[in-house]
């Protein structure tokens, strides 16, 4: 049995961050993520523009396509928009080093019979709502299926 690559190999198209300030930054992340307790935020936000704009636009991929636009690709896009606008947070913390990743994957998480499969939207910055819709509901029928 071949041993699994380190992280820092796995990770591709990558830019290294441990440059100038930010290296101290980097150790003190390191650390604080090793040594202190980890905690979740919950906010609540009103998404009843988001619906109307989703209902909206899947009436027309649900007539051409037979596949309507779910919240969950509302998300991944606006998640996809945000990691654009901020690409630091597309970033990962390797042996004390941070490297910004330039694609952006999304992994989906989809509930089985017997746990979980997370199926990867790769490189979502090149996607369009539709095109998300019609990939995610792939990905899940796939999952569920085991293809």
């Amino acid at each position: 049995m071949e041993p699994e690559p380190k992280l820092k190999e796995t990770v591709t198209n990558v830019t290294s961050l441990n440059t100038g300030i930010r290296e101290p930054i980097v150790n003190s992340m390191v650390k604080s993520i090793t040594e202190a307790p980890q905690y979740t935020i919950t906010l609540e936000t009103d998404v009843t523009y988001a619906q109307e704009l989703r209902r909206t636009f899947s009436k027309d991929l649900r007539y051409t396509k037979g596949v309507g636009i779910r919240f969950v690709d509302v998300i991944t896009q606006a998640v996809t928009k945000s990691l654009i606008k901020h690409p630091l947070l597309n970033s990962v913390v390797v042996e004390k080093e941070s490297l910004q990743i330039k694609e952006i994957d999304i992994g989906m998480a989809v509930a089985q019979e017997n746990g979980v499969a997370i199926p990867i939207i790769r490189e979502a910055q090149n996607l369009n709502i539709y095109d998300l819709a019609i990939l995610t509901q792939d990905l899940q029928n796939r999952a569920l299926t085991g293809n």
